[in-house]
């Protein structure tokens, strides 16, 4: 569609590093017309972070955010992944 931001109708998974890296990518994404998936792990700070960012995005106007919260951060754990994409679907469509 013509004036459409470049990523719009697509959905970014971001996992939330201990550096402000990943903020601004999902600032970026958000921008770009991407709804932002925050993930956090159990870590409180990283959690409220996840939560100040969300309201950040949403309230710009940038994209429609989300955060999925594990209780412990390991992609390697097939039970975590397919948590967030359930949560994903859900939220977004397959």
């Amino acid at each position: 569609m013509p004036g459409s931001p470049p990523l719009a109708g697509k959905v970014a998974i971001i996992c939330l590093g201990p550096a402000e890296a990943s903020d601004d990518l999902a600032r970026r994404l958000a921008a770009e017309g991407a709804a932002v998936v925050l993930v956090a792990g159990p870590d409180r700070a990283a959690q409220e972070r996840a939560g100040r960012l969300a309201a950040e995005v949403e309230a710009s106007g940038m994209g429609r955010p989300a955060v999925f919260v594990l209780d412990a951060l390991d992609a390697r754990d097939p039970a975590q992944l397919d948590g967030l994409v359930g949560f994903v679907t859900e939220l977004f469509g397959p």
